[in-house]
């Protein structure tokens, strides 16, 4: 019998849209899939408040996926230090 059930090393699989995206222990957005650049692929995130609307994130900084929610690596600060905004 063949286990169809994503993978708990890869948090790709695991993705999907509309989960709840947090950055330390705040809750950032809702995750809209993956865009690849090359070989690279990066969260796409529909950022809840003020600023910019989308984030792109390299997928390395998830930590873990559960359920609804994916947990970053980052906190909330990370996301706003850096240029997550630009689509790969």
């Amino acid at each position: 019998m063949q286990n169809n059930a994503p993978s708990e090393s890869d948090p790709i699989a695991r993705l999907k849209p509309g989960q709840k995206v947090l950055a330390g222990h705040d809750e950032v957005g809702e995750a809209a899939g993956v865009v690849y650049r090359g070989d690279a692929a990066f969260l796409h995130i529909i950022r809840y408040g003020a600023g910019k609307d989308e984030l792109f994130v390299p997928v390395i900084a998830i930590d873990r996926v559960v359920g609804d929610h994916v947990y970053l690596h980052l906190d909330a600060l990370d996301l706003a230090a850096k240029p997550w905004h630009e689509q790969p």
